[in-house]
């Protein structure tokens, strides 16, 4: 997605890219780490003949505890992460109002490794699908084996993922493939509006409303980049409050109704 920043999952993976090289070269080179050693200290020379596992492993550590930390501190997401999302954000969502979902869905259960895309570029002031080939924004996650993958009832027939705990709380099969919602399907809602930033200083999200082609990025419990536009709406399931995600204005306006 085009936003300042990685996300959680992508930081990880880099980090993870980063230790593996460490350890090749550790691997590579330890003789001539060892001789190095050896002539600044004979005991640790001999440490490390004896012991080359424990000072492999100790080097390795030591170079990744110092880039872990920078990587975080330059490259972490200029997204709201799920943490403060639910520390900062369920309070001001809650005064939103309930709502329940009031369409079925479609869903077929994932072989896993599917990747779907559920993102909607905006093109001068209105909305369009958008393939993964031509576009540079898109929402998107990898299914694993065993989860959902959803078809929204709403006119843009948005495609997400659940997985298959929490699907089965939320759905009861109705027909072939098709899935009615329960009251676990409920949430709190409350629309991003220039009104609500204000009402509720929601600083971190100000610039959509001087901007508002142009989203904010949060990152959700599964920890991919969600786009999140004015006029979109931030949940949390009713029953839990124990994560928050967006929903785009249209397909919450299609699906769900209000409780209140």
């Amino acid at each position: 997605p085009v936003y300042d920043g990685l996300t959680t999952d992508e930081l990880a993976e880099i980090n993870k890219s980063i230790k593996e090289r460490i350890d090749r070269i550790v691997d590579e080179s330890y003789s001539d780490i060892k001789k190095a050693a050896g002539g600044l200290n004979k005991y640790l020379g001999k440490g490390m003949a004896w012991f080359p596992g424990y000072f492999k492993k100790k080097i390795v550590n030591a170079a990744v505890g110092k880039i872990e930390p920078y990587l975080e501190t330059t490259f972490s997401a200029q997204s709201v992460k799920q943490d403060e999302l639910v520390k900062h954000f369920i309070n001001r969502i809650e005064k939103g109002g309930k709502y329940y979902k009031h369409v079925e869905i479609e869903a077929i259960v994932a072989k896993g490794g599917e990747r779907v895309v559920s993102f909607v570029e905006k093109v001068n002031g209105t909305e369009k699908n958008v393939d993964e080939q031509d576009t540079a924004r898109e929402d998107w996650n990898i299914a694993n084996k065993g989860d959902y993958i959803v078809t929204n009832g709403s006119r843009r027939r948005e495609q997400y993922i659940v997985p298959e705990k929490a699907f089965n709380n939320k759905y009861v099969l109705s027909g072939d493939k098709k899935y009615r919602p329960n009251e676990n399907a409920s949430v709190y809602a409350l629309q991003i509006s220039a009104e609500n930033i204000r009402n509720y200083n929601m600083k971190e999200f100000d610039k959509l409303i001087s901007n508002p082609m142009n989203p904010i990025y949060i990152e959700p419990k599964w920890q991919q980049s969600q786009s999140l536009y004015l006029g979109d709406y931030l949940v949390t399931p009713l029953a839990t409050k124990d994560e928050v995600y967006c929903i785009k204005k249209e397909d919450f306006e299609d699906t769900y109704k209000s409780l209140d």
